[in-house]
């Protein structure tokens, strides 16, 4: 006696179907959506180092 196991992973995927798609375009979703904080991230390292040095140095020189 046989058994037969169905394959899987093995479904087409078609052009016009959904899943086709969705790739690329969450690509340009996450390269758009992190672009402003990308743009903010220098300003917010040296907004913190302006803060985070003058507290380090009021704590050594105590």
């Amino acid at each position: 006696m046989t058994t037969t196991v169905p394959e899987t992973g093995t479904r087409p995927v078609h052009k016009n179907s959904p899943g086709a798609a969705r790739g690329p375009r969450r690509t340009g979703r996450i390269k758009r959506i992190g672009l402003p904080y990308l743009l903010l991230l220098p300003a917010l390292i040296l907004e913190l180092l302006v803060h985070l040095v003058p507290m380090v140095i009021g704590i050594v020189m105590s």
